[in-house]
């Protein structure tokens, strides 16, 4: 292909603001080297913190590792083979700092240390991202967001079986605590 009788490079994959995209019949994000990242990262940790306790252990993930997997994540479309990988590495993440063993669930665990699974990290990322956006100055970025956001985010509340109450959280004027409390007893009641 030429545009004004220069060659166009041809790729298949390229990377924009540090997000790996793929062409095809449609435009998909890969997630792998992120994932990748993260479990670099974790291993990473564990060797170096042998003798340090489980809590101090699991905030270091959170704040070093869980970046990796949630960077940008509000503005990507995943599908579930993608989200469900996603989900398995934070799960492995807190089944090797507690001593879990793979076929246990880490669940009823996150919800006793008041955290949460990966699939409510990303919805609550994702009514921050629209409740910071939603009411924008900027025009361009108001039509994108009602246009291609908005139209997405029925699937996103839908999809993972998430309470009713929650869809209207990003346009309400709850406080930040009380979303935040909202998605703990989502998870704690599905």
């Amino acid at each position: 292909m030429k545009l004004q009788n220069s060659k166009l490079a041809w790729s298949k994959m390229f990377t924009y603001l540090g997000v790996t995209f793929q062409a095809g019949k449609t435009l998909t994000v890969d997630n792998s080297s992120a994932i990748r990242k993260f479990y670099s990262g974790c291993n990473s940790i564990f060797h170096k913190t042998l003798n340090l306790d489980e809590i101090a252990k699991l905030h270091l993930v959170e704040a070093n590792c869980l970046p990796f997997l949630t960077y940008a994540l509000p503005a990507l479309k995943l599908n579930r083979e993608q989200l469900h990988e996603m989900n398995k590495a934070w799960n492995c993440a807190y089944r090797k700092i507690f001593g879990y063993h793979m076929w246990e669930s880490v669940k009823q665990l996150m919800c006793c240390l008041g955290k949460l699974d990966f699939m409510h990290i990303r919805l609550k990322l994702y009514i921050n991202f629209l409740r910071t956006n939603v009411n924008s100055n900027n025009l361009t970025l108001n039509y994108l967001l009602m246009r291609n956001v908005l139209f997405d985010s029925y699937s996103i509340f839908n999809q993972d079986s998430i309470i009713g109450d929650i869809k209207d959280l990003g346009f309400s004027e709850h406080s930040h605590g009380h979303v935040v409390r909202l998605i703990h007893e989502s998870l704690m009641h599905p």
